[in-house]
């Protein structure tokens, strides 16, 4: 688990620096689009957003950006007149039809009324991305982790470091996409066209802008060096679960050698990357991990509510948790089967994330589990929660 630990630390810096290499380089070839030019970092930076700003302000609000409301106006504006003189052509028509009807030509089109501007997303929808987070807590790679440290003193640099990472990992990410907007727009990018397809962003402004042999490498190196990075430690997490949890427990502690017990779970894992690689293999023409991603996440932060009052809460039971389990498991596949397993992106419970009303029902089945049922006994709780002054 140590060496796992070290070789994500590599990974992600590796990463980390792949990622803030070709952030510049794509800010220089924006930049070059744009009536300045390119020229410092940071003024590519501004002048590549200016462009957005310029060709697709909607994307810098989150909200109705005012020049598109101003357009709106003008098209409702236009609008009125139009229909005026589309009455005054009825008329026209109307008359000549009736006077002479072969005459009269074809009958004037209605003019069709302008749409408002709408936001890209409502206030509720954004606020509920804020329950992503929680997922990483149930993260049981990450879980494990943290319990091969040997002082709580060790958690310091990693608490204050993870938010700062983040940011450098996901900020030039999302900025490179709301470029791509301002360049699609302007007719510098094709990739979005009629059916955007966000995944395939970063590649096209890779290939179309920069052709660059080295950042295509350098991006490569770095998806990879994430991806390597979550799945070694996933894999030395299943095969942990797998022996502890389910080959011990049927087999007892003693039945098994150390030896035999490493073998097993490097078998289990094995197995496991065979199965997944066949059922990419499978399933790629029809089916995208990455549409799963996000329902990943919702069960994941569903399942936060049991560890948080495991911690927090001395009137948690064992029945609030199964409860909240059972909740979660039924919303999860009842919504997830409406979503199209995965496929519809959009899908929304109550204009929410589904991982939004999905983890308050789990929460408000922990609650009502734990009330309802026997409370834990006084000895137990001292157990988890010593009493300080004592």
């Amino acid at each position: 688990v140590r060496s796992a630990a070290w070789a994500n630390t590599f990974q992600t810096l590796v990463f980390m620096l792949t990622g803030v290499v070709a952030f510049a380089m794509i800010a220089k070839a924006v930049a070059a689009k744009t009536d300045a030019g390119s020229g410092t970092f940071l003024e590519n930076v501004k002048r590549s957003t200016e462009l957005v700003e310029q060709e697709k302000p909607e994307r810098l609000v989150r909200g109705v950006h005012p020049a598109a409301l101003k357009q709106f106006e003008d098209e409702k504006a236009a609008f009125g007149d139009q229909e005026t003189d589309y009455l005054t052509n009825i008329e026209i028509w109307n008359a000549m039809a009736e006077a002479d009807p072969e005459s009269a030509g074809p009958k004037p089109e209605k003019p069709s009324e302008p749409e408002g501007p709408k936001p890209s997303m409502s206030r509720l929808l954004w606020i509920t991305y804020l329950f992503i987070p929680l997922s990483i807590g149930m993260f049981p790679h990450v879980f494990q982790h943290w319990l091969t440290a040997k002082s709580a003193k060790t958690f310091r640099l990693a608490i204050v470091a993870h938010p700062i990472c983040i940011a450098v990992v996901w900020l030039p990410c999302v900025i490179i996409g709301t470029w791509a907007a301002g360049l699609n727009e302007a007719g510098h990018l094709t990739v979005l066209g009629d059916s955007p397809n966000p995944s395939a962003v970063l590649g096209a402004v890779v290939g179309e802008l920069v052709q660059n042999p080295w950042l295509t490498g350098l991006l490569m190196i770095g998806v990879l060096a994430a991806i390597m990075s979550s799945l070694d430690s996933q894999f030395a997490c299943l095969g942990t679960m797998f022996t502890n949890d389910i080959i011990l427990p049927w087999k007892g502690k003693d039945y098994f050698s150390d030896a035999d017990t490493v073998k097993i779970a490097r078998y289990f894992v094995v197995g496991v990357v065979v199965v997944a690689y066949l059922l990419s293999l499978a399933l790629m023409k029809t089916a995208s991990v990455f549409n799963l991603g996000m329902w990943c996440f919702s069960g994941f932060s569903a399942l936060f509510p049991i560890v948080f009052a495991a911690l927090y809460w001395k009137r948690a039971t064992a029945v609030g948790a199964y409860a909240c389990i059972a909740v979660t498991a039924v919303l999860w596949i009842l919504w997830f089967q409406e979503s199209g397993h995965g496929a519809n992106k959009g899908f929304t419970v109550l204009g929410m994330l589904p991982m939004a009303p999905l983890t308050i029902a789990s929460a408000l089945a922990l609650i009502i589990g734990s009330l309802v049922s026997r409370a834990p006994e006084e000895r137990q709780i001292n157990k988890f929660f010593p009493n300080k002054a004592r």
